[in-house]
C-alpha cells in the first residue's frame, strides 16, 4: 500500500473521529438543556402545589406537566436514535478504513 493511500485513509479516520466528538458534544449539550427544562418544570409543579389552590386546579396543572415531560422524553428518544444511527454509520466507515489499512 503506498504512502499517499495511507495518508488518505488516515485523514478520513481523523475526520470521522472529529465528527464523532462533535456528535457527543451536541448530545451532551442537548441532554443538559433537556435536564434544565425538566428541572424548571418540576420547580413550577412544586411551586403550584404549595400555593393554595383547589384540588382540581392542581390535578389539571400536574396533568399538563406530565404531558410536557412525555414530550421531552420523546424528543430525547428521537435524538438518541439519530445519534446511534449516525454513530453506527461512522463506526462502520472507520472499520472499513481499518480493513483497507490492514487488508
Amino acid at each position: 500500500m503506498n504512502e499517499d493511500k495511507l495518508k488518505q485513509i488516515l485523514f478520513a479516520l481523523q475526520e470521522q473521529n472529529k465528527e464523532l466528538l462533535t456528535m457527543v458534544m451536541h448530545l451532551q449539550v442537548s441532554n443538559n438543556e433537556l435536564k434544565e427544562q425538566l428541572n424548571n418544570d418540576f420547580y413550577k409543579v412544586y411551586e403550584e402545589l404549595y400555593n393554595q389552590k383547589e384540588a382540581g386546579e392542581v390535578k389539571d396543572f400536574l396533568e399538563s406537566k406530565k404531558f410536557i415531560v412525555g414530550e421531552l422524553n420523546d424528543m430525547t428518544g428521537k435524538e438518541s436514535a439519530k445519534a446511534i444511527e449516525r454513530f453506527n454509520e461512522n463506526y462502520e466507515f472507520m472499520e472499513e478504513n481499518l480493513e483497507r489499512i490492514f487488508g
